[in-house]
């Protein structure tokens, strides 16, 4: 896993940032029918001091909300990972989207690229223990954030989604690999 800066790092003011799962693009995807609803509401708020896990100990809750993202995002569901998302919402270590438009725009291209592809869920890790894991941490995961890692392969990539606890309730915040 690299753990450099890579796609979607550049400045946050250009616009939504894709962070490529292969070099396959596709040029139109349907847009997903219903309400846009979530997405944090537009709030920024910090993580409760309960979002904080004790080392080595993880919520079976984040697990849950990581394989529904998932499992949306390889069946192009962009309502579902815009509800279950917060902003801003992170490529790696940079901003990738700071509004509703901006994410659902970001989802949809990333959706493109894992059409059709299966997601495997391996588990969830403290910043800690994915370090154990793999030897480093990966852009845009900080140790002692009160944050989750959600480690899943889709169709051969590995993906590192990331989970904080937002008023009471475990979101995606960011994608890094």
């Amino acid at each position: 896993i690299p753990t450099g800066r890579g796609a979607g790092a550049g400045p946050a003011s250009s616009g939504p940032k894709a962070l490529p799962l292969s070099g396959r693009r596709s040029a139109t995807r349907p847009r997903a029918a219903g309400k846009s609803g979530g997405a944090g509401g537009g709030k920024s708020g910090s993580p409760s001091a309960e979002a904080t896990p004790a080392e080595g100990e993880v919520d079976p809750v984040a697990t849950a909300v990581a394989k529904n993202w998932a499992r949306a995002f390889t069946k192009g569901e962009i309502t579902t990972m815009v509800n279950r998302a917060a902003l801003p919402f992170r490529s790696g270590s940079a901003v990738a989207a700071k509004s509703k438009e901006e994410l659902r725009g970001l989802l949809e291209a990333l959706a493109d690229e894992v059409a059709g592809k299966s997601a495997k869920v391996d588990k969830t890790y403290t910043a800690a223990s994915l370090r154990k894991k793999f030897g480093s941490v990966p852009a845009g995961v900080e140790e002692g954030e009160g944050r989750l890692y959600t480690v899943v392969e889709i169709g051969g990539d590995t993906v590192i989604l990331m989970l904080e606890k937002r008023y009471g309730s475990w979101r995606i915040i960011g994608i890094t690999r």
